[in-house]
């Protein structure tokens, strides 16, 4: 009744009867914490038309519905199983054959597993039986027969991990077996939820087991736990397929809750004990099914005993249950008079069509979503191979390069590949890269002007080096002159026709220069592709690997010049080789000097070492192969007999320095002969050792390094007093301000613009290698300036010639270099090349404003006639 008392129109209470439905089927969404509702109708008459409205208000003819069952279920018999299962088999099938739209039929494998396994009849022969119960899902094809409208697809497993038992048919019986025992790894899922329900017999040892007891005892499949084991196994497939999961596209597609309506259920038929078995299962676990059922009153009292309700009361109950939606469900009885209207019921019900699926389920999205992710990953791969090392470059530039003992090595003169994982490092590099890309513009606007190449061939990469490794501070000075160099040289060529433009090829030979002679044959290819190639600058570390190198690259007739390289002999193998650098016979003549003559010592202990071994490297070879800590070991002990000066020497790897120390060894002079990475190590031990009884240390050239190295220096012992061979102190700032020579004034403006160093204002000082590097580059660039100005077609010199014009010239005027004049012997060496020990009185804040630059103590070779007076005296 109405609140006026006046009886209520059937299509009123039908139209809301519906929309109440369509709106549970939204409301009750995941994020409620409890089951959905149960609704209960009590109706007068015939209920066609509220059928009618219901399936109209779910979308029943949409191209999109609300999963939905409307069943029928009459009748007043008692319930058996049965009668259940029949319930069940009709529910199911409704819901899994229903037009509901594209991923919205539900599935239920395992109520369709139980249904087949309770349709089996075998005999009291225990073990007999389950090999015939096993051979008969195996062989017989019934049990996909069972539900044709889903034929393909196995209906006792609902993932991808149950696929093995989904191909049973064609497995031996002895793997069948096991798979459905569920003693094989990632199968049988639905079998394991069988067989661990609690009120399921346990003595059972697999599905197989319990479907012959239950076909020996035909009571056992009418029994209350088979009952419950049957409604359970329907709602938790539901549970199953509406349950969203990353990794399962169809829960995503549907959009709606299932509704089930049942027609006509009474406390004594079997929808009656599905609903009593549903509220039992709903105790320990939730479900997304909406249930209202429908009773008439013509078929007796109806199921809740409840009197009917307005529509207004409808609306009353679902407010009150959208405020409190935790209880186990609610019941709105919902009584009508008057006779059916039938005719109008489409227009009075509003049809309810699911919302769409989210876009990401689309079948074409699905297709295209492996697609784009295969071809994202192969271009991300892809890329991360040519930036890690790919032998195929598929860039601009000239690159090649390979991975060896686990590094790149080869060559790069564009972005796409840089070496090493220091990042300023890499930055000069992209520097240097940066001004290839405007020489090559250049070009296309000039095609007549002359273009060269030169190739960096250093060390930049070691296995294990990290982002903020400074090793590689040395190569980094030393990449820093040649960008100042081509810096120089293009801003030349920009004024002048016959000025060159200089491009620049990074090679790496990896750590100790390994990998050499692997990236010399690459260089050797380049030369050959390339005419523009004129040279190779660079090979740090003077190793027989290094050595052979230089012999390799000595096949392309390539100038070879090296700045730093210092082994007497270490360019012996080619006829092509520059060594800008003073030899280790000069270092040798400059130490022993010094302590003979300025320090007035009577004896040298040399202690020495020789570096990281590298996997796969015998140590006997690392050694016999290190040419720069043996030739210096040679020519120190030679120089010393020569001087009436006691030599003592040892390999050091760790052992105590304390009989070195001042109070025991008070005539002599520590040198330190090896190779700058044991060098931290060394010092570290000696200031331990010798508890302030310091000795007087000398180190090599190749403590350079170690101060480049401002990391390495902030843990040096703050007291020990360090003096160091130098090879390139004179184009140190303090050097450079003062002087009058204008190529050190150019290359003073030149690192100003591009390194920022020397400025007035700031504190960054040039390191030594700059400036060697920076003569090395120069010294071919202008070489071949002065062979270009005399040619018409300012084609680019044979590189043999461009030696021979470097050797000559320099012979009769030497090179006015920025790290003093260079002239070279017959074999390349350089001759009377300034040399000179540094004293550094506190090595973590050496090149601080304290202590700008290291000061020289004592020097020899050739120098400017604008250089300050040589100086000779003791370090502090």
């Amino acid at each position: 009744m109405a609140e006026d008392g006046q009886p209520v129109r059937r299509e009123v209470v039908t139209a809301a009867l519906a929309v109440l439905i369509a709106e549970l089927r939204t409301r009750a969404d995941r994020s409620t914490p409890g089951p959905p509702p149960l609704l209960g109708f009590t109706l007068t008459g015939n209920a066609e038309d509220l059928r009618a409205a219901i399936a109209h208000g779910l979308g029943a003819d949409g191209a999109r519905q609300v999963p939905h069952a409307l069943i029928d279920v009459g009748g007043t018999a008692p319930a058996t199983t049965d009668d259940l299962r029949a319930l069940l088999k009709a529910i199911t099938d409704a819901f899994a054959t229903g037009a509901f739209g594209r991923g919205q039929q539900p599935r239920f494998p395992r109520f369709w597993l139980l249904d087949f396994v309770f349709d089996q009849s075998l005999g009291p022969d225990s073990r007999k039986h389950r090999v015939e119960m096993a051979k008969r899902v195996r062989d017989d094809s019934r049990l996909l027969a069972k539900r044709p409208e889903i034929a393909g697809e196995f209906t006792a497993t609902a993932t991808w991990s149950d696929l093995p038992l989904g191909l049973s048919a064609a497995l031996p019986l002895a793997v069948f077996r096991l798979i459905t025992a569920w003693r094989l790894p990632g199968t049988g899922r639905v079998l394991r939820w069988v067989m661990r329900r609690a009120y399921v017999a346990r003595r059972e040892a697999s599905i197989w087991a319990l479907a012959v007891g239950l076909s020996r005892s035909g009571t056992r499949r009418e029994s209350p736990e088979a009952r419950r084991l049957l409604v359970h196994a329907v709602l938790r497939d539901l549970a199953d397929e509406f349950h969203r999961v990353p990794w399962r596209v169809r829960p995503w597609r549907a959009t709606t809750l299932p509704v089930l309506v049942l027609f006509g259920p009474t406390a004594t038929n079997a929808g009656g004990v599905l609903l009593e078995l549903v509220d039992r299962v709903r105790e320990e676990q939730r479900d997304p099914l909406v249930i209202a059922t429908v009773g008439v009153a013509d078929h007796g009292a109806d199921l809740f005993g409840r009197d009917a309700v307005t529509a207004d009361e409808v609306t009353v109950a679902l407010d009150r249950w959208r405020a409190d939606p935790r209880g186990k469900g609610f019941v709105v009885d919902v009584g009508a008079v008057g006779a059916p209207v039938r005719a109008a019921v489409t227009t009075l019900v509003p049809r309810r069509e699911p919302p769409r699926p989210p876009w990401f389920t689309h079948w074409l999205v699905l297709l295209l979503v492996p697609l784009v992710l295969v071809a994202g990953l192969a271009v991300v791969g892809l890329r991360a191979l040519v930036l890690e090392c790919a032998p195929l470059h598929l860039g601009a530039g000239r690159v090649d390069v390979s991975r060896e003992s686990g590094e790149c090595v080869g060559y790069s003169d564009h972005a796409d590949r840089v070496f090493g994982s220091d990042e300023r490092l890499r930055q000069v590099q992209l520097g240097i890269f940066a001004e290839n890309r405007r020489v090559e513009a250049a070009k296309a606007a000039t095609p007549s002007h002359p273009v060269m190449t030169l190739v960096y061939f250093g060390t930049l990469t070691k296995p294990d080096s990290g982002a903020g490794d400074q090793t590689f501070a040395a190569e980094r000075e030393e990449l820093q002159g040649f960008a100042v160099a081509q810096h120089r040289a293009n801003a030349t060529a920009a004024t002048s026709a016959d000025a060159p433009y200089l491009s620049i090829v990074v090679a790496n030979g990896g750590q100790n220069m390994g990998a050499a002679r692997a990236v010399a044959e690459k260089l050797r290819e380049l030369r050959a592709e390339d005419s523009s190639v004129l040279g190779v600058v660079g090979l740090v570390e003077s190793r027989e690997t290094t050595k052979q190198a230089i012999a390799d690259l000595g096949v392309t007739d390539l100038p070879i010049i090296a700045p730093t390289l210092s082994a007497d002999g270490i360019g012996g193998l080619s006829g092509h080789f520059l060594q800008i650098a003073a030899p280790n016979a000069d270092q040798s003549r400059l130490v022993v000097d010094y302590v003979a003559n300025v320090l007035r010592r009577q004896r040298i202990f040399n202690y020495f070492t020789f570096g990281p071994i590298r996997d796969g490297q015998r140590r006997e070879d690392v050694e016999r192969g290190d040419l720069y800590v043996n030739t210096l070991r040679e020519d120190l002990g030679r120089d010393s007999a020569a001087a009436d000066l006691g030599y003592e020497e040892q390999s050091w790897t760790g052992q105590s320095l304390r009989p070195v120390c001042s109070d025991r060894f008070p005539d002599g002079v520590v040198f330190f002969g090896g190779r700058y990475s044991e060098f931290a190590q060394f010092i570290d031990t000696l200031y331990r050792d010798c508890s302030g009884k310091l000795p007087v240390v000398i180190g090599d050239d190749s403590v350079n390094r170690y101060l480049a190295n401002a990391e390495a220096r902030d843990s040096a012992p703050p007291t020990l007093p360090l003096t160091y061979v130098s090879k390139g102190s004179l184009a140190f700032c303090g050097n450079l301000v003062t002087s009058g020579d204008s190529e050190r004034r150019y290359f003073l403006e030149d690192v100003r613009t591009t390194l920022g160093a020397c400025l007035p204002d700031t504190l960054l000082p040039v390191g030594e290698r700059v400036g060697l590097a920076y003569d090395a580059v120069l010294l071919l660039v202008r070489t071949t300036q002065d062979l270009i100005a005399g040619k018409s077609d300012k084609s680019l010199p044979d590189p043999l010639y461009l030696y021979t014009a470097i050797t000559d010239h320099t012979r009769d005027e030497p090179y006015q270099g920025v790290t003093g004049p260079l002239s070279f012997t017959p074999g390349g060496v350089a001759q009377d090349k300034h040399l000179a020990l540094l004293c550094v009185p506190d090595l973590p804040n050496a090149f601080t404003p304290d202590h700008p630059v290291p000061d020289r103590v004592h020097e020899i070779g050739r120098r400017a006639a604008s250089d300050a007076p040589a100086v000779s005296r003791p370090c502090g």
